[in-house]
């Protein structure tokens, strides 16, 4: 068992479970399931088999999280052409009940909307959003109260200079996890 089969069987007990926020629209827990089991069953139906190394080249949205987890749940392995991917970094907060917000924009205002309305407990960017997010708070365009209910906020893909660290901190109260890669 892999955690693609945990948040599988989330779904099964809390369908309506908020998993993931963005400008796409909310995602429920229900709805990333079915998704995930489409693409698991397409790939299954074009040959993919355990230990089979799969390319990954879509946009960090629904439909990139809904094929990573299909590919973890037939057992293969994803090959992230991405630039951004989220690959592993999903499967702890998704596993335990969190919504993470993707934004296939990254911009901080759809961020601090998404935080604000639809309860998002984990975000994920580049050290160049969370500057974004830091300059957005000063200049008075998102508000720190908006990022309150973040219970992780991750910074990968590329070096956090210090400098944003501590803006970010300053700014949203949040500290930053720095992770070496945003697919871990």
């Amino acid at each position: 068992m892999n955690l693609a089969s945990v948040i599988l069987a989330d779904a099964e007990r809390h369908p309506s479970r908020l998993a993931l926020a963005g400008d796409f629209g909310p995602v429920g827990l229900g709805d990333l399931a079915d998704r995930v089991r489409i693409a698991a069953s397409v790939l299954a139906a074009e040959g993919v088999r355990p230990g089979d190394v799969v390319a990954l080249a879509l946009p960090d949205r629904p439909s990139w999280i809904a094929a990573f987890l299909a590919l973890a749940r037939l057992g293969a392995v994803a090959a992230l052409a991405t630039s951004y991917g989220l690959g592993n970094s999903l499967y702890f907060p998704l596993g335990v009940g969190a919504t993470a917000w993707i934004g296939g924009d990254r911009d901080p205002t759809s961020a601090a909307r998404a935080c604000r309305e639809s309860g998002v407990t984990a975000i994920y960017g580049v050290p160049t959003f969370w500057a974004r997010v830091a300059r957005h708070v000063d200049e008075g365009r998102v508000h720190a109260r908006d990022f309150a209910g973040v219970r992780l906020a991750v910074s990968a893909g590329e070096h956090l200079p210090e400098a944003v660290w501590h803006a970010v901190r300053r700014t949203t109260g949040q500290v930053l996890s720095v992770s070496g890669g945003v697919t871990m």
